[in-house]
């Protein structure tokens, strides 16, 4: 992408961001009431695997940096303390599926998903060990970007979260309780805005980074298309459940696509002078 589509691509997100803010400003409580189901199996559901797309990708993320510094020279330096860092980013992510896989509150359902996580990552590492070395790389720095994307994600979010202090929809007592997105309350302990699951599901917008290794253009087009449906699909049934109002989740994807580009740019920029 040129620089002038990049600057036009910018201009126009601000100015749907702006839009979108106004009208969510005004009809946030409306939407809440009119299309919200707190029962809805397929909310239940999504609030679940909403959950599970940062642990799996931050597994992933481990076992590429394990197996990267695993493969560097024995002169590379911290390379023992880097690699083993890396398991331990691949056992905190696994472990955190499997306790978000157990609620489903059903045994069966938690055992498949268990059992399915374990074939997918030992396939995961058995293919990643055959890489050339060019191509591990290129997936080091993925890894490491996805990395500090979603530890930055999970510490602004919750920060946001906990200093607006607005209260969900499904909290509300009384109309009273509503406040616009815009007002922040202080420390309530109320934790509504932005959208934590709708943050997480941005995470899946890491997969746009594979775009520039492949020359076919569907490939690139459907990474950028499935990130983008995942994201819309898992705000519309936060909104759906009532867990969060349109502008939460506005915001919380907002914000968890401008990290990333920011993680982005500042990570590749590290390697690079790492590399000098």
């Amino acid at each position: 992408m040129t620089n002038a589509k990049k600057y036009v691509a910018i201009l126009l997100s601000g100015f749907v961001l702006f839009e979108l803010s106004l009208l969510f400003g005004i009809t946030d409580y409306n939407i809440f009431l009119n299309i919200s189901n707190q029962q809805s199996v397929f909310g239940n559901i999504m609030e679940i695997l909403g959950e599970l797309v940062a642990p799996y990708l931050f597994a992933l993320s481990g076992i590429i940096l394990a197996l990267y510094y695993n493969s560097q020279p024995s002169d590379y330096e911290g390379k023992t303390y880097k690699a083993i860092l890396g398991i331990v980013y691949m056992i905190a992510g696994i472990g955190y599926s499997i306790i978000v896989l157990n609620r489903f509150h059903n045994f069966w359902y938690s055992l498949i998903g268990i059992v399915i996580t374990g074939v997918l990552f030992t396939i995961t590492i058995y293919l990643f060990k055959k890489l050339s070395p060019q191509r591990l790389f290129q997936l080091y720095c993925i890894a490491l970007t996805a990395i500090v994307y979603m530890i930055s994600v999970l510490i602004i979010i919750n920060i946001i979260k906990v200093f607006w202090g607005r209260v969900r929809p499904r909290d509300l007592e009384t109309v009273a309780d509503f406040t616009p997105w815009y007002k922040p309350n202080g420390i309530t302990g109320n934790r509504s805005f932005p959208s934590g699951h709708t943050a997480n599901a941005a995470i899946l917008y890491i997969i746009t980074m594979f775009a520039p290794l492949t020359k076919k253009k569907p490939v690139k087009v459907l990474l950028y298309t499935v990130s983008i449906l995942w994201i819309v699909f898992m705000a519309f049934s936060r909104v759906y459940f009532g867990a969060h109002f349109a502008s939460d989740v506005l915001y919380g994807a907002t914000i968890s696509i401008i990290i990333f580009y920011l993680s982005k740019y500042f990570t590749l920029r590290y390697i690079a002078k790492s590399l000098q």
